[in-house]
Formats: C-alpha cells, sequence, structure tokens
C-alpha cells in the first residue's frame, strides 16, 4: 500500500510519520512556489524551532502552524520528497466549523457561502492529498504497480518513482533539495510515465487482469482489478472465495501473499480491460466503465434462519451505464467504484469488434442469487450452471467486449495488450534487442525500455493519426 504523509507545518524536520521511509513525505508551497513561510519575521538560517513557543502558541491557537517542515542538517536524516501547494487550498470542511483562524482555515474562509461545508486552509495536510490524488490516478492506470522507493536502487520501480522522475526544484540547479526535495510534481509528466510509451510514443490505454474469484459459501462470482480487493475476498472466511480461471503468468502473486498463513493463492483471471477512459485508437468503440457493486442478503428469498437458509450469500458484479447503477441501488446495492473499462457493443459486429476482443455478457443465477461476467468462450459453461437470467430486467446481456487471458508467446503480455503496444503476439521479443516484451513493458511495472526500438524491430504500425494516415 501506498502512504502519504504531510511533512508537517512548525518549519523543523519532518514530522512522523512522514520522516518513515517507507511514507511519501510531502512539504508545502506558496503560490509563487517557494517554501511556504507564513513568519518571514523569524530567522530565516536556523533549521529548527523556527515557530514560536509552541506551549504559547498552542493556548492561543495560533502562531505553532508557521511552515512547511523539511530536512534538517542531521547525518542521514529522512529527506524531503516532494513539494505541493499548501497556501489557502480550496477544500471541504466541518460545516460551520473554523478550525484555526491564524491560518484562515475553515468554512468562513475562501467563499462567501459560511455554512456550505467548503472553504480554505493552509498547511502540509493540504499539500499532502494532493500527492495522494495525483498517486490514486497513476494506481488507476496501473492498478498492479507497487508504492515504489525513490531513495533505494534495489527495489521495483513504482508510483512514487514516477512522481519524483516528473518533478523538478525551481532553478534547475539541483536534482534535490533539503526543502524542495526533488521538487514540484509534473502531473502529465507522470501520467505518461506510468502509461509508458511504444515507437517514441505515449500508449493511451493499458490493460489490466480482471481478477477471477468465487465464493462458495457467498455462492458469488466477484471480479476486480484492485489487487487489495481480491486480497480482501480471498481472506474472508465468511465467504470461502478462492481464485479461478488462467493464472496471470506476469503477476505471479499478489502483494505479501506467499509470506501469509497459508500463502494466498495465485492470481488467476479469465479476461483483460482496460484502464484509462481514452479509446486506444480512433477505429475501436468507445469505452464504458465498469461500475462495482455488491449486495448481501440470505438465500432463499427471505429465509432467516435454518441448515437451508445461506446467511453469507453475497453477489458482487459490474454494471456498465449509471441508470443500472441506480436501479441496483434501489435494490439494496451498494456501489463500490470504478474497476476499469470495456468495449461498447457495435454494429456490424462482424467488423467492428476490437482485434483479439470477444463478446462480454452479465448474466444471473436466480437460484443463488448471483451475477457474473464472462466472455464468449465461456458462455456455455456459466449457462450451463444457471446463468441465464439479466439484470435489470429487460437489459441486455451483452454489455461490450474484453480480452481474454491467453499469451501466444509466453513473454508475460497477453495477446490484447500486444495489439495495443503494436508489439508482435507470436514474438517474445518483436525488436530483436535479446529482451522480451514483458520485460521491456512490464504489466504490473513502469516501462522499463521501448519493446520497439530494437536492432530487428518488427513491431506491426496500426495506430491511425486522426486524419487516418498511419505513422
Amino acid at each position: 500500500m501506498l502512504m502519504v504523509a504531510a511533512s508537517g507545518n512548525d518549519r523543523r524536520k519532518l514530522n512522523f510519520p512522514a520522516l518513515d521511509v517507507r511514507v511519501a513525505a510531502v512539504g508545502g508551497l506558496e503560490p509563487d512556489k517557494t517554501i511556504w513561510n507564513d513568519r518571514l519575521d523569524l530567522p530565516t538560517a536556523m533549521l529548527r524551532g523556527e515557530c514560536p513557543d509552541r506551549v504559547a502558541a498552542y493556548l492561543e491557537r495560533q502562531g505553532d502552524e508557521c511552515g512547511s517542515n523539511f530536512t534538517g542538517t542531521i547525518p542521514g536524516e529522512r529527506r524531503q520528497e516532494v513539494v505541493f501547494a499548501a497556501r489557502n487550498i480550496y477544500s471541504t470542511i466541518y460545516t460551520g466549523q473554523n478550525w484555526n483562524p491564524y491560518l484562515q482555515c475553515g468554512d468562513s474562509y475562501g467563499d462567501t457561502d459560511a455554512g456550505n461545508g467548503r472553504g480554505e486552509c493552509s498547511g502540509t495536510s493540504m499539500s499532502a492529498p494532493l500527492y495522494s490524488g495525483l498517486a490514486g490516478i497513476l494506481r488507476s492506470i496501473n492498478p498492479l504497480v507497487m508504492p515504489g522507493n525513490p531513495e533505494s536502487t534495489v527495489d521495483a520501480l513504482g508510483i512514487r518513482d514516477a512522481i519524483v522522475e516528473n518533478a523538478a526544484v525551481p532553478g534547475g540547479l539541483t536534482t534535490w533539495d533539503p526543502k524542495y526535495g526533488y521538487g514540484i510534481p509534473n502531473a502529465e509528466g507522470a501520467v505518461q510515465t506510468m502509461l509508458g510509451a511504444v515507437a517514441g510514443r505515449t500508449i493511451k490505454n493499458r490493460l489490466t487482469p480482471l481478477f477471477n474469484l468465487y465464493g462458495a459459501t457467498a455462492t458469488d462470482w466477484a471480479q476486480v482489478t484492485v489487487p487489495q480487493a481480491a486480497i480482501a475476498l480471498l481472506i474472508n472466511e465468511e465467504g470461502a472465495y478462492a481464485s479461478q480461471g488462467a493464472t496471470v503468468s506476469a503477476y505471479p502473486a499478489f502483494p505479501g501473499g506467499t509470506s501469509m498463513a497459508p500463502p494466498l493463492p495465485a492470481p488467476k483471471a479469465a479476461m483483460y480491460v482496460l484502464t484509462t477512459e481514452y479509446q486506444p485508437n480512433a477505429s475501436t468503440p468507445p469505452l464504458l466503465p465498469l461500475y462495482w457493486l455488491d449486495r448481501a442478503r440470505p438465500t432463499p428469498l427471505g429465509c432467516l434462519s435454518g441448515p437451508a437458509c445461506n446467511l453469507n450469500n453475497r453477489d458482487f458484479l459490474l454494471m456498465t451505464s449509471t441508470s443500472h447503477v441506480q436501479t441496483a441501488y434501489a435494490d439494496g446495492y451498494t456501489f463500490r467504484g470504478l474497476q476499469g473499462y470495456v468495449y461498447a457493443p457495435c454494429t456490424p459486429e462482424a467488423t467492428c469488434i476490437p482485434a483479439g476482443a470477444e463478446r462480454l455478457y452479465r448474466k444471473c443465477n436466480v437460484t443463488e442469487d448471483d451475477c457474473a461476467l464472462f466472455l464468449e468462450r465461456d458462455r456455455a459453461t456459466f449457462e450451463a450452471q444457471g446463468y441465464t437470467a439479466v439484470y435489470p430486467a429487460g437489459s441486455a446481456s451483452r454489455i461490450g467486449y474484453a480480452y481474454p487471458n491467453v499469451d501466444s508467446d509466453g513473454d508475460g503480455l497477453i495477446d490484447g495488450f500486444e495489439r495495443l503496444l503494436n508489439t508482435r503476439v507470436d514474438l517474445a521479443d518483436s525488436d530483436g534487442d535479446g529482451v522480451s516484451d514483458g520485460v521491456e513493458f512490464p504489466l504490473a511495472g513502469i516501462r522499463v525500455t521501448d519493446p520497439c526500438n530494437g536492432p530487428v524491430n518488427q513491431c506491426i504500425s496500426n495506430v491511425l493519426f486522426a486524419n487516418g494516415f498511419e505513422f
């Protein structure tokens, strides 16, 4: 899990937990990109104790927070990581409450409506959420990527590395500064790093496995792209969930799974879905979001107890329209978030289905009070198990298209992902540089090198410009 913490507001060394190396320490900026500092009357050369007396300040509730914390001069001291805006940040606030008049923090500051639960505040507690928001965007692009640690050279590159790689200290005279850390992040650059580039061009979308689990006690098929959510299901004793389908070749274990007692089963998935809302190119159908919902109720419906009454029954399902979500919400489902994207249904299907993708269905087993997603190749199996009803009533069972978990050349990238990248589905090393495509462009990590930039480049050029010409 990626942890983010405010560096602190008393112009001293980093506060805990920001001083822990496993945490991204985020300092604060003024609007002019200088370090946030409310007490210019105090000595600026000192690194410690620059705020007023903390006891007196606490009693007055002012002055005890006067500027961003940063790295001092103690050898081995935890280093500031990056900085984000800290001055007069507009945010949600406890309705009608003013927390700190000295910092002008509360519902009364920043707008004319003092009772709308929104206002301004200053401090690194406002900087850290900006970092968290960017980190959330990066993880949505690749749900499998690890947090990373820019201070380490032995771990895999991750979210923190992508942010630091695209940060800059004002003035550009150094790559790290005690106050700025690695600098002010460039969100667009971090997104491009997380997406990755092929043949010199940033791709628009990635694929990620839709982890496939069945709960024998919950009588439920659950499918999710977030590894941590899959782990939560696997360790849920009441649901008795277990991985189902083909293994994910480039993602052999869930984070921490092999060290748990007992170890978690290997991740498995029947299909892969897209991670951003952007069409890979102009020739593919538009994309639909996968809304994740769940409901718990005993089955058979209406039972309260007894050996035939399943009190652990649960149904996780995925929907692609807000109207269907509203129907499900009215029927007792809870919305849990987004789980990627799939191609929208199109016509004529003989030619409009993206190469390598298959029809995707949502059908339900009324007896088990359960709905499931499955591809065309698995339709006969699911229908034989009773998954024949549609939900909501009158909706279409075919909800779009997704990619099967098939890796023809064994390079760790399924065929559908290789089609997005324009690498070869029949060659593990598409550019002949001696390194496989899956190593150069890892499923669960940040791109290492360009898989279409080697001495014997056999990548397929099928990406179209807006005017219809190929590059």
